[in-house]
């Protein structure tokens, strides 16, 4: 089985992983729903405790807004880093503050926090 990319996952993508039946996928569609993305705290939550390496083994946890930045950055080679969207993450960070808690546990604020403005 290929990574199951959770953050774009369908039900019944979601109901090949061990142990996540209909009620759990519904909690995780909830959650996802709330909190943008789900990232593995959540998902252990959900799946009831400590998740074993084999299942995190099958799951992909990158962010859409993580794959989002990364499409936007390389339609515009000639920008430096990210600083085109820039403002769109001002924007996101000031009015979704799970967001802003998602976005500080992921590599993409580091990588902010090394682009120059030209």
């Amino acid at each position: 089985m290929a990574l199951l990319k959770i953050n774009f996952a369908t039900i019944e993508e979601f109901r090949l992983l061990p142990r996540i039946d209909a009620k759990r996928v519904t909690l995780l569609l909830q959650l996802r729903a709330k909190y943008g993305q789900l990232d593995e705290e959540l998902f252990s939550i959900v799946f009831g405790g400590p998740v074993p390496r084999n299942v995190l083994d099958m799951i992909d946890f990158t962010s859409y807004i993580y794959k989002m930045l990364m499409f936007h950055s390389k339609q515009r080679k000639g920008r430096s880093c990210l600083a085109m969207i820039m403002p769109l993450i001002s924007g996101i960070l000031r009015v979704l503050p799970q967001v802003r808690s998602s976005l500080e546990r992921s590599p993409i604020l580091t990588s902010l926090q090394h682009c120059s403005h030209r």
